[in-house]
């Protein structure tokens, strides 16, 4: 159940809902349960010497996840699992400096608790929050205690405040039941696993659905309220198997999707069959010693790009610090404000509040963040330059304020992070006429071929990949290789974009993100073979191809 867990738990917003007309949705047990703990731990949580909390919220997650697995056209695993989940963040010491900022040590308390009881019971929840707050409230001392000695040793004095005021929001979000037709996603895994019998040259293979929804009750010590939810599926499809020389392909392919969005068994098996078609090309594809030259990210290759190397490059805009001095932990355009971070012919708006593009969901969309703070667009770049940078409650050197943008998982704290990223260029070209742009760079280049990426992977090896030879357009599948050196650098070297958007829905630090991107040609990449050494092929051949 692990993969479904990870989609719940960090699903931070609803797909569809409107501003609370009354208060009875704040009028339940979790709620009142809620309330009630702030009101006891605001007033009297306090240990000797040491502070009341200056500022306590409490998330109450109750979940539901179920995930199927087939191989090979049977059913390996079909499991539905509910539970729920409660978080405390709590602070010590003032605005201007708390306990956060600060990396936590071995040993420290967690702030997240995972009990059985799924009802949402006025005790169970009380119980939980009472424990947490507790474990957490220890740790917050134990930190601020730490990063104020830290202080007196270090120039900690030009450092910005550790949190913004905001104003208090009352949220409720329409959350839809949780529609499963258990027997029928069971079925459609199980069919898009059998598409795997047609392909010989695939040893292992395996396909996994999961459909996870979460429902959420935030409440802090401002008298913020939010109720949210919503669902997400996921199907991913894997394979293992060998070239001829030995040399091992291990493939995968996820594809995230809004609840109501899951392809039908029909649409699974076909995307079954052109995952599986391009593996199995692969096997007779050819590698290369290394490239350097122009290469094209089409369609999900793009948007893996974009997410890759600039979503994750936007959050926590500010560095942490432990006992041992300043963590690394911000995003790589930290300081980056003016300054060119992609090519001039786009402009990047963050927008949580777009519900679809085309027809297509995006799975990033939220009304109020993990924090309570309305989500509101933000424009990131226009014409390449870096214009803003997506914010949590946590100030930085350059934006002191939340927009909008600080979401969590249960198990990390809000910090500034991505939602729908919107990738606008200015000058478009027909997506046909990429193609015959990179094999004019290749010529232009002097190469042989330039190469076309479908599925980026993760950008070492797990990818859909092919050269395109320049003397005529021919497609050649390859295997074995990797980019190498590859960085946000890569988004200044894009030469030219195609006409049509396309939606990748990802995830990205654990948050949701969708990426609504056209196919990009880069001018110069650089790759490599990978290292992997040649293993031994089975004795005997896969039973259902062995015809002997």
């Amino acid at each position: 159940m692990k993969k479904a867990i990870l989609f719940l738990i960090c699903f931070a917003g609803p797909a569809r809902a409107g501003f609370a007309a009354d208060g009875a949705t704040f009028e339940t047990p979790v709620f009142k349960a809620m309330r009630a703990e702030l009101a006891r731990n605001g007033a009297r949580l306090r240990a000797d010497r040491y502070p009341l909390p200056y500022f306590l919220a409490y998330t109450v997650t109750r979940t539901q996840e179920f995930e199927t697995q087939a191989t090979f056209g049977s059913t390996v695993s079909d499991e539905l699992e509910a539970r729920a989940l409660a978080r405390a963040e709590l602070r010590v010491g003032s605005e201007k400096f708390d306990n956060s900022n600060f990396v936590k040590g071995f040993g420290d308390s967690n702030d997240y608790l995972s009990w059985t009881d799924r009802d949402g019971g006025y005790a169970a929840v009380r119980r939980a929050l009472w424990e947490i707050s507790d474990d957490t409230y220890n740790a917050a001392v134990q930190a601020l205690a730490k990063k104020s000695a830290l202080a007196r040793t270090r120039n900690l004095a030009d450092q910005p405040d550790d949190f913004s005021p905001s104003t208090p929001a009352i949220y409720a979000g329409g959350i839809k039941p949780f529609g499963l037709d258990r027997p029928a996603l069971v079925d459609a895994a199980r069919s898009a696993s059998a598409v795997f019998r047609r392909y010989a040259d695939i040893m292992v293979s395996g396909v996994t659905l999961s459909v996870s929804q979460a429902e959420s009750s935030y409440a802090n010590s401002e008298n913020t309220m939010v109720h949210s939810g919503g669902a997400l599926g996921a199907a991913t499809f894997n394979a293992e198997t060998m070239a001829a020389d030995g040399m091992p392909i291990k493939r995968s392919r996820s594809f995230v999707y809004a609840q109501n969005e899951l392809p039908s068994a029909g649409g699974l098996a076909g995307l079954a069959a052109q995952f599986a078609g391009s593996v199995s090309a692969s096997v007779h594809g050819s590698t290369l010693a290394a490239y350097v030259g122009p290469v094209l990210f089409e369609g999900a290759a793009a948007g893996q790009l974009f997410s890759k190397f600039f979503a994750g490059s936007v959050y926590a805009p500010r560095p942490s610090w432990s006992e041992f001095g300043q963590e690394n932990g911000m995003g790589a355009f930290y300081n980056r404000l003016g300054l060119r971070v992609m090519s001039p012919l786009f402009s990047v708006t963050d927008d949580p509040l777009a519900k679809e593009h085309n027809g297509a969901g995006l799975v990033g969309s939220y009304e109020v963040d993990s924090e309570g703070v309305p989500a509101r667009a933000v424009q990131l770049v226009k014409k390449g330059k870096l214009l803003d940078l997506l914010m949590s409650r946590a100030p930085a050197r350059e934006r002191f304020a939340s927009n909008g943008h600080g979401r969590a998982t249960l198990f990390s704290v809000p910090r500034g992070s991505a939602s729908n990223l919107f990738f606008r260029p200015a000058v478009t070209v027909p997506d046909a006429d990429l193609k015959t742009k990179l094999l004019a760079l290749c010529r232009d280049y002097d190469l042989e071929y330039g190469i076309l990426v479908r599925d980026a992977g993760d950008f070492s090896g797990d990818m859909e990949i092919y050269k395109v030879y320049a003397a005529d357009g021919r497609e050649e599948p390859l295997r074995g290789v990797r980019f190498d050196a590859l960085n946000n650098r890569v988004l200044r070297d894009i030469v030219s974009a195609g006409a049509a958007l396309n939606v990748y829905n990802t995830m990205v630090n654990g948050i949701p993100v969708s990426v609504v991107a056209p196919s990009v040609l880069v001018s110069e990449a650089e790759l490599k073979a990978v290292d992997t050494k040649p293993e031994k092929f089975p004795y005997l051949k896969h039973p259902y191809f062995d015809k002997r």
